[in-house]
């Protein structure tokens, strides 16, 4: 599924670290590495794409629902 970055949170405001959105305003999220490690699911994002993803990345994704939220638990290559 391809995803927008529309908004990023490096604070503790939120527990998550970047919103996406589908087109249809869908709202999907990126969560921070203690989400992924409490629900025993590997941290889909490295420090190293941390610093290549902002707000308007397209990203290729796979979400599950968790909790009530659509959370992204991996990426697929865009090729």
């Amino acid at each position: 599924m391809m995803l927008t970055i529309v908004d990023s949170n490096f604070t503790t405001h939120f527990d998550w670290l970047y919103k996406l959105s589908d087109g249809q305003k869908k709202e999907f999220y990126i969560m921070g590495n203690n989400f992924y490690k409490s629900h025993k699911i590997k941290d889909p994002i490295t420090k190293r794409e941390l610093d290549y993803l902002d707000k308007g990345s397209v990203l290729n994704c796979v979400v599950e629902d968790i909790n009530g939220k659509n959370i992204v638990v991996s990426f697929r290559a865009l090729f």
